[in-house]
């Protein structure tokens, strides 16, 4: 029963939306626009930030905008992105080549973990299966600071509702046949214990 719950509540995660390292398809599936780029300078430290319709805050006062255009984070820091949206990319990088964790709306279940660099933007983008705006934390790996070089958002139409004929993302299919693999153990087991 365990594998069945675990299979059910990380399926529901997955019918939320569709996560995309490919920046290209989702700028193709998205519209009505907006930028942060944060290029307009705040000296001190603060917890809120709002730039081009991107409201991003941090507990305490951690962010700041530097000149380069980037938003940064403390050491360990994470940031919530607020936008009129359901659809967001972002450019994200940490103080050395390590990982940041993007979690949508506060679940512990709808997230995407994807590798950054020091120098350049790691693209992560996210369309909800709803209408309704999203909002997304992005926490960095342990001893990190955040960088966000920039931070789109729109109304988007995800293509994993039906209908579609864009082919999932590897990791969902591999979920996808871990499931129904456990599936197939169970229904054999039983048939052998009756």
């Amino acid at each position: 029963m365990t594998v069945v719950g675990v299979l059910v509540l990380t399926a529901q995660a997955n019918a939320q939306g569709t996560w995309y390292t490919d920046k290209t398809l989702w700028q193709s599936l998205v519209t009505n626009v907006g930028t942060a780029n944060y290029n307009t300078l705040v000296n001190s430290f603060t917890n809120s930030i709002s730039d081009g319709g991107v409201t991003a805050t941090s507990t305490g006062n951690n962010l700041r905008v530097y000149s380069g255009g980037y938003l940064k984070a403390k050491t360990d820091v994470p940031i919530t992105f607020t936008f009129a949206g359901n659809a967001f990319f972002g450019d994200f990088s940490t103080s050395d080549a390590a990982s940041i964790t993007a979690y949508i709306d506060g679940s512990l279940t709808n997230f995407r973990s994807i590798s950054t660099t020091a120098d350049a933007g790691s693209f992560l983008g996210y369309i909800s299966n709803s209408t309704s705006p999203v909002s997304v934390r992005v926490t960095p790996s342990s001893g990190q600071d955040l960088y966000v070089n920039q931070f789109i958002f729109g109304n988007g139409t995800n293509p994993s509702n039906p209908g579609s004929n864009v082919a999932p993302e590897p990791g969902t299919l591999a979920l996808a046949l871990t499931g129904g693999c456990a599936l197939v153990g169970m229904f054999i087991r039983r048939r052998k214990a009756a």
